[in-house]
């Protein structure tokens, strides 16, 4: 049984990284990759090691979080490895070109006997690639192992986090909502601090993990521990996978549809601009929850943000469980229509028990009192939000390709992919060139 932890196989592979990238003739203009393009790279790196604590010993580690998870842990093994053999493979070429000599027999593997600048652009571009991919496949990996949940929430936040903000937020959700019951009002106000509470506890969180990223690759001598106290890696859980992988069908409207809805004075919802990495197949971490994700379109972004903020929750006063907040529209409802609404056919005339409108269909009362909600908790991020472009008319489609249906999907793709490379360098090294338009996806709710 192969006993090697992914902490020690990282560092080896920041260490030969940050190595090779200072040789300067790895920025020849001859070799076609820029030096933004390699430290973008180790950047992706950082941050996938920095989300997941890759890079941490003890109950902090990632080690820790796969301890009965031994089928994903040698997936992450396998691919650092991987990623260690193309630093190699780097690493010759580039000692070929500095001493312009032809590469020994038994590393040429069917080059040319003599490397010209040429076959050093190709070689180059072609490791270049298979890292990038690496990288992808460590990021696909890392969306599976950190599934969130609400116990974890409740175990990072501190009572402090929200402190000297619910007069604030109370205030804010009266001037918003003159009209609404006190107790609805108090509620309200109450939830928009509970976010800025777990928001502050996610970041707390993934500080904690990030810690000793920057310096991670350098040799240590003096004993110091990486294990952090206070942190604790939650165990990986196979059967919760499912469930957060899974491309939900929610009918009707979702909540990504506040992208381009306005409220009933015709001012718009600000949802904050989505990350760089949007609209393409880069993975990027989430600002708020520092999850890894993607977003193909404003309105999967807007999915998202609305998932970590949980925005529905009841709006009557008399309701048992006023506290629950819901993260899909569809169960919030089922709860208001279950409890509280009494109408049984769809042209029923409602009354906003928010704003006070009135002469609301019945079918429109859902949308409308979701967007008070929305913008509520669109309060509680902790960065300014500007206005959104407009994208009234974005039809993209959120489709999650089919061997993203169920969590070992993505294990075995992996793994595909590492066997096609190891018994056919050549045909893995071309899919690797196409792999830029191609396993486009997006986790939805």
């Amino acid at each position: 049984m192969d006993h090697t932890s992914i902490s020690s196989e990282l560092l080896e592979v920041l260490k030969a990284f940050n190595t090779i990238l200072l040789d300067d003739s790895l920025f020849h203009t001859s070799l076609g990759i820029p030096k933004s393009s390699w430290t973008d790279e180790l950047g992706r790196l950082r941050v996938w090691a920095a989300n997941i604590g890759a890079h941490q010993k003890g109950h902090s580690s990632l080690d820790y979080r796969l301890r009965d998870a031994s089928h994903i842990k040698t997936q992450i093994v396998n691919l650092l490895r991987s990623f260690k053999r193309a630093l190699r493979d780097l690493e010759e070429v580039l000692t070929a070109l500095s001493r312009k000599e032809p590469l020994a027999e038994e590393d040429a593997k069917g080059r040319d006997e003599n490397m010209d600048e040429d076959d050093a652009t190709a070689e180059v571009e072609d490791i270049f690639l298979h890292i990038t991919e690496v990288i992808s496949n460590l990021y696909r990996l890392s969306m599976l192992v950190r599934q969130p949940s609400q116990q974890d929430r409740l175990l990072r936040y501190r009572k402090d986090d929200a402190l000297g903000y619910e007069p604030f937020d109370r205030q804010h959700v009266l001037e918003k909502l003159p009209k609404a019951d006190s107790s609805v009002i108090d509620r309200l106000g109450t939830a928009i601090s509970n976010r800025r509470r777990d928001l502050k506890g996610l970041e707390r969180h993934r500080a904690k993990l990030a810690k000793g990223i920057s310096h991670a690759h350098l040799d240590h001598h003096d004993g110091v521990s990486t294990v952090m106290s206070g942190t604790l890696a939650t165990e990986y859980k196979e059967e919760d996978g499912t469930a957060r992988l899974e491309a939900e069908s929610v009918g009707g409207e979702s909540a990504a549809s506040s992208a381009s809805s306005f409220l009933a004075d015709g001012q718009r919802i600000k949802i904050p601009p989505p990350p760089l990495g949007y609209g393409s197949e880069q993975f990027f971490e989430c600002p708020y929850c520092f999850l890894i994700t993607t977003a193909d379109s404003r309105q999967s972004w807007a999915r998202h943000v609305f998932r970590d903020l949980r925005p529905y929750l009841c709006v009557f006063p008399d309701c048992s469980t006023p506290s629950q907040l819901y993260d899909r529209r569809r169960d919030w409802f089922l709860h208001l229509q279950t409890n509280h609404l009494r109408a049984s056919t769809p042209i029923a005339v409602a009354t906003c028990p928010l704003c006070g409108e009135n002469e609301l269909l019945h079918k429109q009362l859902k949308h409308h009192l979701a967007i008070h909600l929305e913008e509520l908790a669109l309060f509680a991020l902790p960065r300014d939000i500007q206005d959104d472009e407009d994208d009234d008319d974005a039809t993209e489609d959120d489709r999650v390709p089919a061997w993203m249906s169920e969590p070992f999907g993505i294990i075995h793709e992996v793994a595909r992919r590492l066997e096609e490379e190891r018994l056919c360098p050549e045909e893995s090294s071309r899919r690797g060139k196409e792999s830029h338009h191609r396993d486009h996806q997006y986790i939805s709710d």
